[in-house]
């Protein structure tokens, strides 16, 4: 509790800390019923688990507190990989303190204590009783809070930020990386790549989520859903694009892989070849595996766990992911041609999770302001078909925010989605149907690219811009983005099939 409240301060502020702090509230409740139940099992098993939490949490919390550190994946494998002399950099005065007084003080407190009560007599009946009242305590609070699922699923969301679920959470995802062995061969040993020029340049790929092609303005769709990217230049979307997967796994793969060489790297391993600094951010997890694979291939990965503990919303919104992406831009910058894939919650089910309540321009929502409801049975058409119109205005906001990070650079960006979205066009719901019989509300899908004022002061890039503004009408499907992405960045391959990039 104690190294919690010394960054909760600082983390969140104004009405999002009541959630917040209720949160952590139930947090300490829930912990002090399971290590009521150990004490009383074993006080040897007890004080050995408090002891090791506190002097772990003091370290943890020193560096999120000073050093603005995220528990993450990325910070475990840095632990593991210190040696004793980088670690003794760390160790000052102020750590020293820190780490007693956090640390081993209590412990040692909590050990005195432990033995002095001891003595006294606590009956069984007595403690099932303590231990009754908490978790009576913790359910009408999940009840009360259970009134706004929107407060409930921010609470949720945010267990990763407390300790010390933050590294149990990193913890767990360091060994789902690390273990994920799907056997790929390097696409590099099959071609010989290189790059038309050294100039600095960005080449920016956002996968958006269950995003359907009808649903956006600007190709077309009544509702004014995409106001910013409507009246933003230089930007071409792509009519009749198609995807080749319904699910998310198939899609993301469709993406980034060569069609005719499943069994083979993506085209990271083509940018990492070419020395450029390649980043995966993404505002999903790694439960797919095939997903992970391929985001291990770019120099730095970074999944919603640690999105989600650094938000200050509360939430994991995609807007989340923009510091990540000016770090990005930021780090590392002896490399001056960077490649920076961004994996967006964009549309998915829960719709009204995927924005914040300021972009509830359609309604009535799914979700009211104060309503519970079972997540599963919103088939109201009008207000899901509302839900859903409001994660596309979303998208569009972030989208312009990705670009604006980008605007004086020499940059292309690419937004295409895994799939798309039935929202009960005969009855049908969601996603994942069969591809063969997909109806196509699941497979027609956004595709556009944007080129910055940068970009295109380069004759070469302008001539590629503009081949992809003559073929805008063309019927395209996910294979062309393996060739597009990488003629487009000016990449010099025997593996890019010039009929499958847009740039030609």
């Amino acid at each position: 509790m104690l190294p919690n409240l010394f960054f909760l301060k600082e983390k969140f502020n104004g009405s999002e800390s009541i959630a917040i702090f209720t949160g952590l509230i139930f947090c300490v409740v829930a912990s002090f019923i399971l290590l009521s139940i150990i004490s009383y099992i074993n006080k040897y098993l007890f004080l050995l688990i408090n002891c090791l939490l506190y002097i772990i949490n003091s370290g943890a919390s020193y560096f999120q507190l000073f050093y603005k550190v995220i528990i993450s994946p990325t910070i475990i494998l840095s632990v593991f990989h210190t040696d004793i002399n980088e670690t003794t950099e760390l160790i000052n005065a102020t750590f020293i303190s820190w780490f007693f007084f956090v640390g081993i003080l209590p412990c040692c407190i909590l050990i005195i204590a432990r033995f002095k009560l001891s003595d006294i007599n606590i009956s069984f009946k007595r403690s099932i009783k303590v231990i009754s009242v908490a978790f009576i305590i913790l359910l009408i609070g999940i009840m009360l809070i259970g009134k706004s699922l929107t407060s409930l699923r921010r609470i949720t969301n945010n267990l990763p930020s407390f300790l010390p679920y933050s590294y149990i959470v990193a913890i767990k995802n360091y060994y789902i990386i690390s273990n994920i062995d799907i056997k790929t061969e390097d696409i590099t040993k099959l071609h010989s790549s290189s790059i038309e020029s050294s100039d600095e340049m960005n080449v920016v790929i956002i996968i958006g989520e269950s995003s359907r092609s009808d649903r956006w303005h600007i190709n077309g769709y009544p509702r004014e859903t995409s106001p910013r990217l409507d009246s933003t230049h230089n930007l071409v979307s792509f009519k009749e694009a198609y995807s080749l997967a319904t699910e998310t796994s198939g899609g993301v793969t469709s993406i980034m892989q060569n069609s005719s060489y499943k069994n083979y790297s993506s085209f990271i391993s083509i940018f990492n070849e070419l020395k450029f600094d390649t980043h995966w951010i993404s505002n999903q997890g790694t439960k797919y595996e095939r997903i992970t694979s391929i985001a291990k291939e770019a120099n730095s990965s970074l999944f919603s766990d640690e999105i989600r503990s650094s938000s200050k919303l509360g939430n994991s919104y995609d807007e989340d992911l923009l510091p990540f992406v000016e770090y990005a831009i930021a780090t590392n910058p002896s490399s001056k041609q960077k490649l920076i894939i961004v994996h967006t919650n964009g549309s998915h089910r829960l719709y009204d999770f995927r924005y914040p309540p300021e972009f509830k321009k359609f309604q009535p929502t799914c979700i009211g302001n104060d309503s519970f409801y079972s997540v599963n049975e919103c088939t109201d058409i009008t207000k899901l078909n509302n839900s859903y119109d409001n994660t596309i205005l979303y998208t569009d906001f972030f989208l312009s925010e990705v670009i604006k990070l980008f605007k004086n650079t020499k940059t292309l960006l690419i937004f295409v989605s895994d799939h798309g979205e039935s929202l009960g066009e005969k009855g049908v719901f969601a996603h994942s149907y069969p591809l063969n019989s997909a109806p196509n509300e699941q497979t027609h899908i956004p595709l556009m690219f944007w080129a910055s004022d940068k970009w295109l002061q380069d004759e070469n890039a302008k001539l590629k811009f503009n081949n992809i503004i003559l073929r805008k009408n063309k019927k395209v499907d996910q294979s062309y983005i393996f060739h597009s992405v990488l003629d487009c960045s000016g990449v010099k391959s025997s593996i890019i099939e010039k009929d499958k990039s847009l740039c030609q």
